[in-house]
């Protein structure tokens, strides 16, 4: 073999460990919610990814009142459920929006307009918000 040079040995590499590649949410900012409320799902459990509250696929954006803190990934935990459209979770993560997040009930509206906006928290979520924006 030409070029080879001699015995081939065994180096160790010491690099250090590989860093989780970043969220795209990391280092946004958390003023719309806190930082406890982002580390738990609703349920209780540890919190895994984010959830659209409105799909990106449907015009929502990636700010943190369109993002809710949910266990699982997209096919197990509460986000597996409120992807496979599980009323029971729905309604849970409605309530849960209702009492901790009116960052997301204000971010719906804003997008889709108070009265539109309303109709799709209530149909979608279960949730019902009075006509002057009060929680009720």
């Amino acid at each position: 073999m030409s070029g080879y040079g001699g015995k081939r040995t065994y180096q160790p590499d010491f690099k250090s460990p590989k860093t989780p590649k970043p969220s795209r949410f990391q280092g946004k900012s958390m003023t719309t919610t806190s930082c406890l409320e982002w580390r738990e799902c609703p349920c209780g459990k540890p919190s895994a990814t984010g959830h659209h509250v409105v799909a990106r696929g449907r015009g929502g954006d990636d700010v943190l009142a369109n993002i809710l803190p949910l266990c699982g990934s997209g096919t197990t935990g509460c986000h597996g459920l409120i992807e496979n459209e599980d009323v029971k979770t729905r309604k849970m993560i409605g309530k849960w929006i209702k009492l901790h997040r009116p960052d997301t009930i204000a971010y719906v509206q804003g997008k889709m307009g108070r009265e539109a906006g309303d109709d799709w928290l209530r149909r979608r979520l279960y949730l019902t918000v009075s006509a002057r924006g009060k929680k009720g």
